[in-house]
């Protein structure tokens, strides 16, 4: 497939990707572990001429992509993956020892459909929350925010860690992610602090249960404008939750050869393998 190659010089502010871990006795209110940076950074992302539009484009059996520029917002700009989850499964790899850049983790994992990262982290490289790869069990899970992204028999879902907690039992795959943005279709995370524009990464669920990843490689809309408009776009999410942004959002999809590769190495991702 003919590739466009688009290389946009930009100075952003990139708001580190390594959170406080959240108190149990409130709800998220975490600061970076490194002062923001203002950083003149040259940022490779490729994207077919056929997919330019904002509608979805089937890519490969079970897979379709999506453009989109939200409410006309250049740098909005969020580039989508649904997945059919009848036909792929995912995997979340962790690797705290070793935090990877995307091609890194091309190189080390097995011939993956896609590639996204997953879970915020320490400077130490510990994830926040909990993740399962492959029924082991790390971390401890938030108890008064965000959600988890969970493969149970094979089967996956987004749950709301206060409306519907994961309580331990055996799955084979999760990671988690704060804060939830929708639940059952609405929007539900609110703040007064709109002025917060970073890259994004975001896993959701649509009515036909399909997997939407997504990432917004300049800058993403604020969490409030982003909750709120995945809950009103055209997306039919009915679950999403937001995952490390910042320098951490990356995403491959091996389709259309799309890179998006991130400004630190990150110790978890979900990649997406056909069954």
């Amino acid at each position: 497939m003919h590739r466009i190659f688009i290389v946009l010089t930009i100075s952003i502010l990139v708001t580190a990707c390594t959170l406080q871990r959240p108190s149990e006795n409130s709800t998220l209110q975490s600061t970076s572990q490194h002062s923001p940076i203002l950083v003149q950074e040259t940022i490779p992302t490729s994207e077919p001429d056929s997919l330019e539009t904002d509608a979805w484009q089937v890519i490969d059996d079970g897979l379709a992509w999506r453009v989109i520029e939200p409410n006309g917002i250049a740098f909005a700009q969020m580039n989508i993956l649904r997945i059919d989850p009848t036909i792929y499964g995912f995997r979340a790899v962790y690797t705290p020892q070793d935090p990877k850049f995307l091609g890194d983790w091309e190189s080390t994992l097995d011939d993956p459909v896609a590639i996204i990262n997953a879970n915020f982290f320490e400077s130490n490289n510990t994830a926040l929350g909990i993740i399962v790869s492959d029924g082991i069990r790390f971390g401890d899970r938030f108890r008064r925010t965000g959600g988890t992204f969970i493969i149970e028999n094979g089967i996956p879902s987004i749950r709301g860690n206060i409306t519907q907690p994961y309580s331990g039992q055996p799955v084979e795959q999760a990671i988690e992610g704060f804060p939830l943005l929708v639940e059952n279709g609405q929007s539900v995370h609110t703040s007064n602090n709109r002025a917060q524009r970073t890259r994004r990464t975001v896993i959701a669920q649509d009515s036909q249960d399909n997997i939407l990843l997504i990432v917004s490689p300049f800058l993403g809309l604020s969490l409030p404008d982003l909750s709120q408009y995945l809950a009103t776009s055209d997306l039919d999410i009915v679950h999403a939750l937001n995952l490390d942004g910042g320098g951490s959002s990356m995403m491959s999809v091996q389709a259309i050869d799309f890179r998006l590769g991130s400004f630190d190495p990150v110790p978890a991702i979900l990649a997406v393998y056909k069954r």
